[in-house]
């Protein structure tokens, strides 16, 4: 059995060519998406008892996202504004995920494997993103 494509990798990805390289956003930008990162993977150790280093792609996924997004309103007292401003930046990184490269060239890219056969690509979808 092979691992899951790891997130960590990506999302070093995501920051260095995506964010830095192509878009050139600026460094409240890059701050801003980084403490969402580091909440998401807070709340991962907390839920999915893993380091950010173990979660895989299939572990962000619809329910897990809602749950993450609605413990940012719950518990820390995020406005509706800050919680929608860390779901753009999860939504940013999906889409860099899902339309960028697709599951199976991610994890050949950043792991050196190929996904379990017949996995779902379920990630990080919720009822808000739209194409």
């Amino acid at each position: 059995m092979k691992p899951a494509c790891n997130v960590a990798t990506l999302i070093e990805r995501f920051f260095t060519e995506r964010l830095m390289r192509q878009r050139n956003v600026s460094a409240n930008t890059i701050a801003s998406y980084r403490d969402t990162f580091r909440l998401l993977f807070l709340f991962a150790q907390v839920q999915l008892r893993k380091p950010p280093s173990a979660l895989a792609l299939t572990d962000l996924d619809a329910t897990f996202i809602g749950a993450f997004l609605t413990d940012l309103e719950v518990k820390r007292g995020a406005s509706a504004k800050t919680r929608n401003l860390r779901l753009t930046a999860i939504v940013a990184l999906a889409r860099y995920g899902e339309h960028a490269l697709d599951q199976r060239t991610v994890c050949r890219l950043v792991e050196g494997h190929e996904p379990e056969e017949g996995s779902e690509p379920r990630v990080w979808r919720t009822r808000t993103m739209r194409r």
